[in-house]
């Protein structure tokens, strides 16, 4: 991993009634939820990788705008890195639509605008959140087209990702309830091992697979087996959110402290295992990868960031 992108976050929901319009588990404390973002940008400093915050690159009104968006602070939503292009979310009548507005602007200014894709912002079928989108390998997606992600906006961008090498889109459908509102929640791939952790349910799905070839439906587990991974499910009482965690290296994550039955999962597997505290900002109902945006990894060129 070379660099990341972080959001500190900066608007409050301090009330229930906010908190159920905008998909939060419970009042954040928005100055630990920064302390939070604060430490986990030094241990990736540690680790050698360029941490870039958004709030940095925005002012003016843009910056004033930032000041309003609750969950701006989840950055990887936002954003997807494939191949050499990164693709931008969409939702043009989401309560999340500036986030991506800003996001595809800074990125623009960084990368430049031939990388960066934006999606049509004028037609209400298009919609996604990055949180949605794994990186199975080099080859092959997977994408959940349940809550904030539609598969309009999967079959517009595919020939962006045919275009990146990727020759495989595989597509589920997770229930839309606060434990399944994004993919990430809910499974996650060790490189290294070629391990696919998932929640229980997701072996009882069916994948809508699209490629070059036409379209097919195949049993999760089957499809599984198609990219090599082998599953590994995890515990049904595992806490809410226990596949979420970055990837640093092929055998090497980072996850939340207090994720303790994925840690002994994960060291089980001889994979080192690194934690840092993010309590604050799972009460915004998302995570530590929730919160990574990785914009590169080995090389100084975009690459796919599973």
């Amino acid at each position: 991993m070379r660099r990341v992108m972080l959001a500190r976050p900066q608007a409050s929901v301090d009330d229930v009634g906010h908190c159920r319009y905008f998909g939060y588990r419970k009042p954040m404390d928005v100055a630990a939820a920064r302390d939070e973002i604060e430490g986990l940008a030094d241990f990736f400093q540690s680790a050698g990788v360029e941490v870039l915050f958004l709030d940095e690159f925005l002012h003016g009104e843009d910056l004033r705008l930032a000041k309003t968006l609750p969950n701006v602070l989840f950055a990887r939503d936002t954003a997807g890195v494939f191949g050499r292009r990164i693709l931008v979310g969409a939702g043009p009548s989401s309560i999340r639509f500036p986030e991506f507005s800003l996001v595809g602007s800074v990125l623009r200014k960084i990368y430049g605008p031939e990388t960066v894709v934006l999606p049509p912002q004028d037609d209400l079928d298009m919609s996604a959140e990055f949180g949605d989108w794994l990186c199975v390998s080099c080859d092959c997606v997977l994408v959940n087209t349940g809550h904030r992600t539609s598969l309009s906006y999967v079959k517009q961008v595919s020939r962006v990702l045919f275009s990146q090498g990727f020759s495989r889109i595989g597509t589920i459908r997770l229930p839309r309830t606060l434990d399944y509102l994004h993919l990430d929640l809910v499974c996650n791939i060790v490189a290294g091992r070629r391990t696919f952790l998932v929640d229980p349910l997701l072996p009882r799905l069916t994948v809508y697979e699209i490629s070059r070839d036409g379209v097919r439906h195949v049993p999760f587990p089957e499809w599984a087996e198609d990219q090599n991974l082998s599953l590994r499910v995890l515990p049904a009482h595992a806490q809410a959110g226990g596949a979420n965690f970055v990837s640093i290296g092929e055998n090497h994550v980072l996850v939340a402290r207090g994720h303790d039955e994925l840690r002994a999962l994960l060291q089980d597997m001889d994979v080192e295992v690194d934690c840092v505290p993010i309590a604050e900002v799972f009460a915004g109902a998302g995570g530590i990868r929730c919160a990574t945006l990785v914009l590169e990894r080995e090389d100084a060129l975009l690459t796919a960031c599973c």
